[in-house]
């Protein structure tokens, strides 16, 4: 009997489990994708509700959880900030999920017991909030900047002499990331009030610029104010106290800090005043003559100094900064920056060439010492200033930038010039200048160098050859030079000797084998000047004055070829002239008549085209030759 009421009972159980399988598969088919009966959040009921319509449901439910303000006490006053701006809302999506959950996990029997129960007691989901938090700080960090108590800088009234301070004023700034943390924790509990209130924290601002930056600026100016020693080797230059002034004011400095400043621009225009006192040239080297004029050795050269100023100002204004930081600092002397160019003719160079150097070329002129040549010292004084000077290869003689303006302290007197068209024997300071001009450009010319300025004379002078004179003239700002390049590799000497009545030129250079030739003088436009003899009671009888020479007018042409030592031509120059005829005059003494005839004067003679005007001003008049 037992054995059969034991299976009565297994198959009872058996047909029971059975039977709750089928009412949860048949519950779980009935509600599939839906929230069970009796689930509830906050109140609202969601059974048998899909996820969208439980969304639906649940989003109106606490749509409340976006109404409220966020109140910030600010030292400024109060702000507040809508709950719904910083995307306080209900975090529906876990309610939802939550909600269908319910009721779907373990046994059978399990199940359909608490479904049961859920279905008639119901169960209450928890409800969840959730906010954007950086939205949160955004909205306070907003307020802050707009509440926050700014600093104020010290300011200063700068003056060299006394400044005067005004005091900064710290400021005041809310620190937003721990007002965040305040709002945010009050407004992720369900329960948070419709108003939440927050007191934030505020923090000192200290000035950029303080009290103390200002005043310690002032005292650092006022250590910068002193003299500046310049200094480049042993040689020493210094800047006023009173200059250096003007360079320091107080401003924002590149690195944005507050202090002295010094203007570079007005640093370099007072550095580049002294250019004249530091700048030196390059001194080529120079050879040494014997008696005979042969080079026996080399005079070293220098290498020059060229003051940068604007790199100089740099340094000065490094070592004014560094005096005004540490007290302690002298004022020692500032290195200037310059470069150092070299001299064309190097003492190198010299030397190599010293031995090999030969005379290639001579010229010399015999000319009557009178007063027309301030009685010859119009003609050796530039001669011996000329007398030893190099030229490197590449380098450009100029007649003027070599003799410099002519002063009476050198020795220089009133000589000839041609003015409006006639000679006036004493008429210009250090006439008779041409004499030295010419004879070094027929140095020079024969030598085969290339000529880069002459022009001839008003009227031909017979000293000189025809159509190869060079005569130079100095008149308000115009002038006329003699100019002439090395266009070899080698150094040229220029040796000048001069006597009363006789000059001459010796260039000297390492031989080339150039060879030079001359045309003969074409002459065209020739025009036969005339005599006049004249009387004249400005002279004792019998007295006689040449007044003017006639000379003869034309035009010429010289063709100069260089040939180098191959034969083969460097160049072909031609020299064209223009010589104006000139009509003598004699003047011959007589007794007064009853009426005197009238004594000619300079305006009887017509002014002649191209002739030279002296000028109005006082300016020098163009020296004769």
């Amino acid at each position: 009997m037992w054995p059969r009421v034991v299976v009565g009972t297994l198959f009872g159980a058996l047909a029971a489990l059975a039977l709750t399988s089928g009412l949860v598969l048949a519950a779980d088919q009935q509600y599939a994708g839906r929230i069970l009966p009796g689930v509830r959040v906050a109140g609202t009921d969601l059974s048998g509700l899909d996820p969208d319509q439980a969304t639906e449901a649940v989003t109106t439910s606490l749509a409340g959880y976006g109404d409220g303000t966020i109140v910030v006490h600010t030292r400024a006053g109060d702000r507040e900030i809508p709950y719904a701006s910083v995307g306080r809302r209900p975090d529906v999506a876990p309610i939802v999920a939550a909600a269908l959950a319910v009721g779907r996990d373990g046994e059978p029997v399990d199940r359909l017991t608490t479904d049961l129960r859920n279905a008639v007691r119901g169960v209450e989901v928890a409800p969840a909030v959730t906010l954007d938090r950086d939205a949160v700080r955004a909205a306070i960090a907003l307020i802050a900047a707009e509440t926050d108590l700014a600093p104020v800088d010290a300011t200063v009234a700068y003056d060299p002499d006394g400044s005067t301070v005004t005091p900064s004023v710290p400021g005041e700034t809310m620190d937003v990331d721990a007002a965040t943390d305040q709002a945010v924790a009050a407004l992720s509990t369900t329960d948070a009030p419709s108003t939440v209130e927050i007191t934030p924290t505020y923090a000192p601002v200290e000035a950029g610029t303080t009290t103390a930056d200002a005043e310690a600026s002032v005292a650092a100016a006022a250590r910068m104010q002193g003299p500046v020693l310049l200094a480049h080797g042993k040689d020493k230059w210094t800047v006023t106290a009173k200059t250096v002034k003007t360079w320091i004011t107080l401003g924002t400095r590149p690195d944005g800090s507050f202090g002295p400043v010094v203007d570079l621009q007005k640093a370099a225009v007072s550095i580049a005043k002294l250019a004249p006192k530091i700048d030196r040239p390059a001194k080529s080297a120079t050879f040494l003559t014997g008696k005979d004029g042969k080079v026996v050795g080399v005079v070293a050269g220098t290498e020059g100094r060229t003051l940068d100023a604007e790199a100089t100002a740099a340094n000065v204004a490094a070592a004014l900064l560094a005096r005004g930081e540490d007290p302690s600092i002298a004022a020692a002397p500032v290195t200037i920056s310059s470069a150092a160019p070299e001299p064309t003719l190097t003492t190198e160079e010299a030397r190599q060439a010293a031995p090999l150097m030969k005379r290639i070329s001579t010229w010399t002129t015999k000319y009557e010492v009178s007063e027309r040549n301030g009685f010859a010292a119009n003609i050796t004084i530039p001669t011996k200033i000329i007398d030893g000077t190099v030229i490197g290869p590449g380098e450009e003689f100029d007649f003027w930038k070599v003799v410099g303006i002519p002063t009476i302290e050198q020795g220089y007197k009133a000589g000839g010039a041609i003015i409006n068209g006639r000679t006036e024997p004493t008429g210009a300071f250090a006439g008779g200048i041409c004499s030295c001009s010419t004879t070094l450009f027929n140095a020079a010319v024969r030598a085969g160098f290339e000529i880069l300025e002459r022009e001839a004379h008003y009227y031909y002078i017979s000293r000189y050859p025809l159509g190869l004179d060079a005569t130079v003239w100095l008149t308000g700002n115009s002038g006329r030079s003699m100019r002439w390049r090395n266009d070899t590799d080698y150094p040229v000497l220029i040796r000048g000797f001069a006597s009363p009545g006789v000059v001459r030129f010796d260039l000297y250079s390492v031989p080339t084998g150039r060879t030079v030739t001359f045309s003969k003088p074409v002459v065209t436009n020739y025009a036969k000047a005339t005599d006049v003899t004249q009387y004249t009671t400005a002279l004792k009888p019998g007295q006689s004055k040449r007044v003017e020479f006639p000379t003869d007018g034309m035009n010429t042409v010289v063709t100069r070829v260089v040939k180098d030592k191959d034969g083969k031509i460097i160049r072909t120059d031609t020299f064209s002239s223009r010589y104006a005829r000139v009509n003598g005059l004699l003047l011959i003494g007589k007794k007064k008549a009853a009426e005197a005839t009238p004594e000619p004067t300079p305006t009887d003679l017509p002014i002649v085209d191209g002739g030279v005007v002296p000028p109005d001003d006082g300016s020098v008049p163009p020296p004769a030759p």
